[in-house]
């Protein structure tokens, strides 16, 4: 699997938030408080497009996260991914699939978002997120954003795939699992 380096970074980050609330494991109220936490990323502008606040969906998960004490001694070498967070991967890999003029297909921040978005229901998004932004609502202003900005200009594989490569492969050197 190719990973933007936006998507490169906030996979590293949602690793560091784990630790720090010490869970010991990456779920993917992670993946979406990482994506929101990125510097110079379009996910924050995509979101304010839509009409919604950003800043407050992360300090609403952050708070959700809080809210599990996590473990006296969480590991600090390889977490293990929650089967819900595997799905959202899989599918922001699909999701780049989709939207992908180029072989393989490289997944950037955009498409975690949608996977995310995809899967509301697994991080209780009625109830935390904002109902302004739903995955109909972003994909409208993702593609209006990648009609103005290549999301492939600057392009840093994670790995190279080959016909014998796995997404379990990836997912070992992604995570350490």
């Amino acid at each position: 699997m190719n990973l933007t380096i936006s998507a490169q970074r906030v996979i590293a980050l949602c690793r560091e938030k784990a630790i720090s609330y010490r869970h010991g494991y990456i779920d993917i109220a992670h993946l979406l408080v990482a994506l929101l936490e990125v510097e110079n990323d379009a996910i924050s502008e995509l979101i304010k497009e839509i009409g919604a606040d950003p800043t407050e969906i992360k300090n609403r998960f952050e708070q959700l996260l809080k809210t599990d004490k996590g473990e006296e001694n969480a590991r600090k070498g390889s977490l293990p991914l929650t089967k819900k967070a595997e799905r959202v991967l899989e599918i922001a890999k699909l999701e780049a699939k989709a939207f992908s003029k180029i072989n393989p297909p490289i997944v950037d921040t955009i498409h975690l978002m949608l996977a995310i978005l995809k899967r509301a229901d697994d991080i209780r998004w009625a109830d935390i997120g904002d109902s302004k932004v739903t995955y109909d609502s972003f994909l409208i202003v993702a593609v209006n954003h990648w009609d103005k900005n290549s999301v492939y200009d600057h392009i840093y594989p994670f790995e190279q795939e080959n016909s014998t490569s796995s997404w379990k492969q990836w997912l070992k050197k992604a995570f350490g699992i």
